[in-house]
């Protein structure tokens, strides 16, 4: 087994082959992610956003936020894994202060990131539809993502930010 890939074996004796986020994200594809999340925060909050740095491929994302959202998605060809991070104070930026308000806002926010990335050209023609699980919050505690590389960046409305993080992997079959 090389470095990057990591092989997993079913109970019906078929292996899979999984290749790293690293290989699979071309330089092409780090705009699409960013110009998601600026029309996501537009679209979805009706407010203006800014992407300050350039969201760059990474060994592992990060996830070191009061609330971290993950949802997972695939098709027969590859699977993936979005992460949303924000801060306890965010809420007011999505209009609300209860927290399980907040929970189902930040779940709408990543179905419509989802959604955007779904109709964007450029990513669908690289690995075209995903079916998305349901999302996952979790708060009062950071998940570890273990090698789970890929492109990560932040969205910023007003002085705050979204912290969003994408990684893909290839499946592929392999008989024994």
């Amino acid at each position: 087994m090389s470095l990057g890939k990591r092989l997993f074996v079913c109970p019906d004796r078929k292996a899979f082959c999984m290749s790293c986020t690293k290989n699979l994200l071309l330089p092409e594809l780090n705009s699409v992610f960013s110009k998601t999340a600026v029309r996501c925060v537009n679209d979805f909050l009706g407010k203006p956003a800014a992407i300050h740095e350039n969201w760059c491929v990474v060994d592992r994302l990060v996830t070191h936020y009061d609330y971290i959202l993950t949802m997972g998605g695939a098709s027969q060809n590859f699977q993936s894994i979005l992460a949303i991070g924000v801060s306890k104070d965010f809420s007011e930026i999505f209009g609300v202060m209860d927290k399980s308000e907040f929970v189902d806002i930040l779940g709408e926010f990543a179905n419509t990131y989802w959604a955007l990335l779904m109709d964007d050209h450029v990513f669908t023609k690289h690995f075209g539809i995903l079916n998305q699980s349901i999302p996952v919050v979790y708060s009062n505690g950071t998940p570890f993502l273990p090698f789970i590389s890929g492109v990560q960046g932040k969205v910023y409305i007003e002085n705050e930010f979204i912290f969003l993080g994408y990684a893909i992997q290839k499946v592929i079959n392999c008989s024994l």
